[in-house]
């Protein structure tokens, strides 16, 4: 078969043929994030089922509640099961139960040693019984066990949330989507499967 003859057949993907600064009409299969300005420049429409996202911060407490609360939410109303993996605080779940989500769905799970923090990570992603998994991995994690989480998170079709410090910029990654938080309402898209952004992307429209 020519080169010809392979890009007429319509299972051929080509840049040109889509926009890469909105999500496709009726392509969605993200997990809306509840904010619709992000939620339009994501290539599902939301934040990507079965991989990686990593939301970096100069420090906690710096707005990423206030970004996944929404889907959170969603989540659990949904009946759906969320896990916070070695959160570095215990969650506050008044704060958390006014916000709407239904505690009964949130699972937390804080391994003894922190040596078993990454085996824990990776099991609960891969498990499938939790929609999303969120997780503060450590700052000496490698590339290579962020593979292993990846692979993770595709096997049980989840929604894995890294926190980490943005120096964690520096250091290669295969997530999927990686942002940074500009306080007070703004991220950069840093990185994101087959779309680029230059500018930081105001979080206006939030629900």
């Amino acid at each position: 078969m020519s080169l010809h003859e392979l890009l007429r057949q319509p299972g051929i993907w080509r840049g040109r043929d889509h926009d890469f600064h909105q999500a496709r009409p009726g392509s969605a299969n993200g997990l809306p994030s509840g904010h619709p300005n992000l939620d339009a420049r994501l290539p599902d429409g939301g934040w990507p089922r079965g991989a990686l996202t990593e939301i970096l911060h100069d420090h906690p407490g710096q707005g990423e509640w206030q970004l996944l609360l929404p889907a959170l939410r969603r989540l659990t109303r949904q009946r759906h099961h969320v896990a916070l993996v070695a959160p570095p605080w215990p969650p506050y779940a008044p704060a958390l139960q006014q916000a709407g989500v239904d505690l009964a769905r949130l699972v937390v799970i804080a391994p003894r040693n922190r040596g078993d923090d990454e085996w824990a990570l990776e099991q609960t992603l891969r498990a499938g019984h939790c929609r999303a998994v969120l997780a503060w991995p450590a700052p000496a994690i490698t590339t290579k066990a962020l593979r292993r989480l990846q692979l993770a998170a595709e096997a049980g079709d989840a929604c894995g949330f890294l926190l980490r410090h943005a120096d964690a910029r520096r250091q290669h990654s295969p997530a999927a989507l990686r942002l940074r938080l500009l306080p007070p309402d703004r991220v950069d898209i840093i990185k994101c499967r087959g779309r680029h952004f230059s500018a930081p992307l105001p979080l206006a429209g939030r629900r």
